[in-house]
């Protein structure tokens, strides 16, 4: 499952872990002040981590399946964690601002050593450009440009952890207007729940004991089952 980790714990990212968390991605957030990363503000998140933004993103890593959403309540942290981003690996890196306050960090990222190409990729201003203006619909932007890049850059490559106990399905060819791509997979937990999905609607109890989590779902296959 890919991560969403959110540089910034104020109103915006308030909105947008909630529809992250419906959107099946790994939240993240990192804040270093301890009133806006907490679990009594962020408790769909994943990992709620207090401490300055450098030293978190230290700690966390970076992998190809990242997405980085900079909402930091200053120019100086969002410059200091888009550079850090960006000198890591990561599918995708937003950042907020104005066309003028961008301008300027990209400036300073190039004269720091940062090439103009890898510069021109980041989405800044963040979102998709549909008149946003409160905190909740520009989350509602950023979530569509999240959903629109995971689209391009196809299903997440990392399945679960390998020992985890459940049913994996994964779409190993597709035909007609399957929503999902080969590759997409689904982990069918013993409890009921489900990581990841195959299609615009997923399962989230069993229906009945004798009832299999692969249904008839469109012509995509799970494993040798067409569902």
């Amino acid at each position: 499952m890919e991560r969403l980790i959110l540089c910034g714990g104020g109103h915006v990212s308030l909105e947008v872990a909630p529809i992250a968390r419906r959107l099946e991605l790994e939240l993240v957030i990192i804040d270093d002040r301890p009133e806006f990363a907490s679990r009594d503000r962020f408790p769909m998140a994943g990992q709620v981590v207090c401490a300055p933004f450098l030293e978190a993103l230290d700690a966390l890593g970076s992998r190809e399946s990242d997405y980085y959403v900079i909402l930091t309540r200053g120019h100086a942290h969002d410059r200091d964690c888009l550079e850090h981003v960006l000198r890591g690996k990561y599918a995708y890196a937003g950042m907020i601002g104005s066309r003028t306050k961008v301008a300027a960090v990209k400036a300073a990222l190039e004269a720091a050593g940062i090439a103009r190409e890898i510069l021109d990729g980041v989405h800044s201003p963040i979102g998709l450009p549909i008149g946003a203006q409160t905190p909740a619909e520009i989350a509602v932007s950023i979530a569509a440009e999240l959903v629109q890049e995971r689209a391009r850059r196809g299903p997440a490559a990392v399945p679960p952890a390998v020992g985890e106990p459940g049913v994996l399905c994964t779409i190993t060819a597709k035909r007609g207007s399957a929503p999902r791509g080969v590759g997409t997979w689904m982990l069918v937990r013993p409890d009921g729940s489900v990581l990841g999905t195959m299609a615009a609607a997923r399962w989230s109890t069993w229906p009945s004991r004798r009832q299999r989590p692969c249904g008839r779902m469109g012509a995509a296959r799970c494993g040798d089952t067409m569902i």
